[in-house]
């Protein structure tokens, strides 16, 4: 009877989800809900050029229907020699226009990869929470941007649950 009671307790705190793997970005990443919770747009095209856009074909985009919530990820050639903080400077400058000056920087990992934190607010109705890291010659970045009508708490909740998941493909 205990044994069963396990089982079932188990059962149902494992919820589905979905992975997404881009050949194009070189990681992949499991995201909370079945398949028929996500749209997703995997970019097609690298990001050399322009800003950050959910609209770009240079980006994957992948959006939770049932809260609309959405997660960018691309990354882009980084010159020789930069560092994470000119990388993330970069991003910052990258960002839509749309979207206000990041709250200060904390540091953190993507993958084992040192990395850096940033949060900041959008005018069309988004808070975010984006990461930031260097890898194989490559900077990254994740955006997370969840309505203004969520939680803070789920906010994080689902930015630790992708950053926990996101893992950089073997060469």
């Amino acid at each position: 009877m205990i044994a069963a009671a396990l089982v079932l307790v188990a059962a149902a705190a494992a919820s589905p989800t979905t992975k997404f793997t881009s050949k194009q970005y070189g990681y992949s990443i499991i995201l909370r809900g079945g398949a028929s919770h996500w749209t997703s747009s995997l970019a097609f095209v690298s990001w050399s050029t322009g800003k950050i856009s959910t609209n770009a074909p240079a980006f994957d985009t992948f959006t939770e229907s049932r809260v609309n919530r959405l997660y960018l990820i691309a990354a882009r050639r980084r010159p020789t020699g930069s560092t994470l903080g000119q990388w993330t400077a970069f991003f910052i400058s990258a960002r839509p226009s749309d979207c206000r000056k990041p709250a200060p920087v904390s540091s953190s990992t993507l993958s084992g990869a040192p990395a850096r934190v940033l949060t900041f607010s959008c005018t069309d109705g988004y808070n975010v929470i984006a990461i930031t890291a260097l890898h194989d010659h490559r900077g990254y970045f994740m955006i997370v941007a969840s309505p203004t009508s969520s939680s803070r708490a789920s906010d994080h909740q689902a930015f630790d649950a992708a950053q926990r998941t996101f893992r950089f493909l073997p060469k």
